[in-house]
């Protein structure tokens, strides 16, 4: 075999594996978009799922805040409309009047008693036992204390999950991008010399080729 079907042999070899190795890396390059497009629709549920989730702790705190701040609002009207009583009870019978009212008993039900000028009330002492239970039992139970740390706890949780969920997007999103420039860009450093590489070798293969097929290697 002279030197032109040696040449042109070892050639039509180089072809034959640049098609295999072509055809190998054509299908590399579809399982790794198949396994990036996999990978991003799984973020993609993931900060669809945490979206969800945070939407929901969103309108539970927006209700729980506003519903605080009706309580406020009451609150606020019961303690004037308190103060407002007992700045006007100057004279024991109004401080009479006001015991019995807040008591429940009627009219004339709480007598003054004493002096002029150290006067007294007179009141029943069933009455007076259980409205002082329930304003010790309010002491203990700090009604509004309790819900405004309640309030602050869920508050600090949701902005904290909000936080991690957005540090998780980030993450994810930067990911992706990487992720789809390196892809863009043909790979890795070495995926890109490799591919390089052979590249260079084919080409250099088939000019062989056409050269011998022209006659001009002989």
């Amino acid at each position: 075999m002279d030197l032109y079907h040696k040449i042109l042999t070892v050639a039509v070899i180089i072809l034959v594996l640049a098609g295999i190795a072509g055809a190998l890396e054509y299908v590399n390059v579809r399982e790794e978009r198949a396994r990036l497009e996999e990978r991003q629709k799984a973020d993609a549920a993931v900060m669809a799922a945490k979206d969800a989730q945070l939407a929901v702790s969103k309108s539970a705190l927006d209700k729980a805040s506003a519903d605080f701040e009706q309580y406020k609002k009451d609150q606020d009207a019961k303690m004037n409309a308190m103060e407002l009583r007992f700045a006007t009870a100057k004279t024991p019978d109004q401080s009479a009047a006001l015991t019995a009212a807040l008591l429940g008993l009627q009219a004339g039900a709480v007598k003054v008693g004493g002096t002029k000028e150290t006067p007294t009330l007179e009141i029943p002492i069933a009455q007076q036992q259980a409205y002082e239970k329930d304003c010790e039992e309010c002491k203990l139970k700090l009604t509004s204390a309790g819900k405004q740390m309640e309030l602050a706890s869920q508050r600090e949780t949701f902005l904290q999950s909000q936080v991690d969920d957005m540090k998780d997007k980030l993450r994810l999103i930067t990911k992706e991008r990487d992720d789809l420039k390196k892809f863009n860009a043909g790979g890795s450093t070495w995926t890109r010399v490799k591919h390089d590489t052979k590249a260079g070798f084919f080409g250099a293969a088939i000019e062989a080729v056409l050269l011998a097929l022209t006659g001009h290697l002989k």
